[in-house]
């Protein structure tokens, strides 16, 4: 934990507070999942689920098998206000801690550089959580 300069608040690097992140790009019809393993961000899984309560269910379970279950994995989900909202209750309820993802236009430099790099932009969600800051 450190501080930021001139400010009272201190700050957590994400990356190094959780064994896993898991990023969702939500939309209305299905989820994108993007499972990492901290502190490096190595990709460990990445699947689309429906938003169909079936849907969820699914995409919870698979990230708990993908996570071992470690209930220490950071949800970063996209929209929790809208798309997101179902899936943030589902993974609340299942005992993960959920905050909302960084909004990162499809122009960003970050996107761009995914596309580069071969990642689908599905993903873009989860590799930013290690950039992410929880305040305390």
């Amino acid at each position: 934990m450190s501080r930021l300069k001139g400010s009272p608040i201190a700050v957590t690097i994400v990356a190094h507070a959780h064994p896993f992140v898991i990023g969702v790009d939500t939309h209305a019809r299905s989820h994108a999942l993007t499972v990492l393993a901290c502190p490096h961000g190595e990709l460990v899984d990445s699947a689309q689920f429906p938003t169909t309560a079936a849907g969820i269910t699914r995409a919870v379970d698979w990230a708990a098998r993908r996570t071992g279950g470690d209930v220490q994995a950071l949800w970063v989900i996209e929209g929790i206000g809208t798309y997101g909202a179902q899936l943030a209750r589902a993974v609340a309820v299942a005992g993960y801690q959920v905050v909302e993802a960084t909004t990162i236009g499809p122009g960003s430099l970050l996107i761009k550089s995914l596309r580069w790099a071969g990642k689908a932009p599905a993903t873009h969600q989860a590799w930013t959580c290690p950039h992410q800051s929880t305040l305390q």
